[in-house]
């Protein structure tokens, strides 16, 4: 959790508390990532069945990322309605009205130079944690043109 985010939410005794259960929450994320997959693609030769079993698996997985985000769209607010701390009301008060969390985000994606970046970081890391985390060893040992086509 950014720490931004957690010293707007949470009082000053509670901001490395909710900190470290997000980063708990990441490394949960992660370990359900591994045992997953397994249970979702079966273990068999047929490359038909087995693209079949991996691209449910995809879908699934983008479904449930999907539905958060929708989630954290619509859910989240900018701020809770009562600040955690004097010190966190005191800059409610001094804070400018046009600086919100939508228009930090819609600002981010105007600039091309984020957006470039985003692509650049997320396309390869993503791929390789697609390889490294494949329950299947015919996935695995594939070649690279028969995993990108």
């Amino acid at each position: 959790m950014p720490s931004r985010i957690a010293s707007v939410w949470f009082g000053a005794n509670e901001v490395s508390t909710a900190c470290s259960i997000a980063v708990f929450g990441n490394q949960l994320g992660i370990a359900i990532g591994f045992l997953v997959p397994p249970v979702l693609v079966p273990n068999i030769k047929d490359k038909a069945e087995l693209a079949y079993h991996i691209s449910i698996m995809f879908y699934i997985i983008a479904g449930v990322a999907t539905l958060l985000f929708i989630l954290v769209v619509i859910v989240f607010k900018e701020k809770p309605k009562h600040a955690p701390s004097r010190a966190q009301s005191l800059s409610y008060t001094l804070a400018s009205p046009d600086a919100s969390y939508l228009n930090s985000i819609i600002r981010l994606f105007k600039n091309l130079n984020f957006v470039l970046l985003i692509i650049s970081y997320e396309a390869p890391g993503g791929r390789g944690e697609q390889d490294q985390q494949s329950p299947h060893p015919c996935v695995r040992g594939a070649s690279l043109r028969e995993r990108w086509w």
